[in-house]
């Protein structure tokens, strides 16, 4: 089986890998045609070629032993083998860890709203938001599934022709699609549960934004904006570098007051 469908059956994303390696999806892929080829020894990151290796070998692997053997190789170690890698996870244990490995169990705070929906708020926002479209990119453009609110092992088959028309830049494979209520402003700085403060995102999204009200996704840096001139705060997304609306409340007349 090749690499990206051992990743894939497993619901392991290249942004996974990145983030825990430090490594470019770009060189991830290079890396992996190098090993596919035959060639490893072009590949300059031994840690990686030795978890290449380990999909290609290891007969029993699941999701968490992937995510833990790139944290042995990419966390460091003592002379025991486990030193920094210790304290990675320690350091990631309430973030991709908590998100990734641990699948079902979502762990709450910053950014984000309690994943059960009784009242069916979170389907309304993601209404408002997107009207009746089942399948969707949030602001950052990553994928959503209505029905997938607060799953975070909620996957999505793209083929390459179909990641192409969404602008998936990982092509074909599974792709996360669970997501969350996002508070543009967080609570922690004066944001509220208002639906106006509210916004569907991919699960990973809400992790990387978190309680910030800047941060960067895939090399675009977003800030949180205040509306300006009302009584009411209204809250918004842009991008910090060009200005551009992204996402929230954008007053149409920018005189008139609530």
């Amino acid at each position: 089986m090749m690499i990206k469908q051992v990743l894939g059956q497993y619901h392991v994303t290249k942004m996974d890998v990145s983030e825990i390696s430090g490594i470019s999806r770009v060189s991830i892929d290079k890396f992996i045609a190098y090993y596919e080829q035959g060639r490893p020894d072009l590949i300059s990151s031994k840690g990686f070629r030795r978890f290449l290796d380990y999909l290609a070998h290891e007969p029993r692997l699941s999701k968490a032993s992937i995510l833990l053997v790139l944290l042995y190789y990419f966390g460091g170690s003592d002379d025991n083998g486990t030193g920094l890698v210790i304290e990675k996870r320690q350091i990631m244990k309430d973030d991709t860890l908590k998100g990734v490995i641990r699948g079902v169990e979502q762990q709450v705070q910053g950014g984000t709203v309690e994943p059960s929906d009784p009242s069916g708020k979170a389907q309304e926002v993601f209404e408002h938001c997107y009207g009746d479209y089942d399948l969707v990119l949030d602001f950052a453009g990553r994928p959503m599934l209505k029905s997938a609110y607060g799953d975070p092992t909620a996957t999505y088959y793209f083929s390459d022709e179909e990641a192409g028309d969404w602008n998936l830049g990982e092509g074909e494979g599974d792709y996360l699609v669970g997501w969350d209520l996002h508070h543009m402003m967080p609570k922690g700085r004066e944001g509220s549960d208002s639906e106006d403060n509210l916004i569907p995102v991919n699960i990973n999204t809400n992790r990387i934004a978190g309680d910030k009200t800047s941060y960067s996704i895939d090399g675009t840096v977003y800030e949180v904006r205040r509306t300006r001139g009302h009584k009411k705060p209204y809250y918004a997304i842009y991008e910090k570098e060009t200005g551009r609306f992204v996402i929230g409340f954008e007053p149409l007349n920018k005189d008139k007051k609530d």
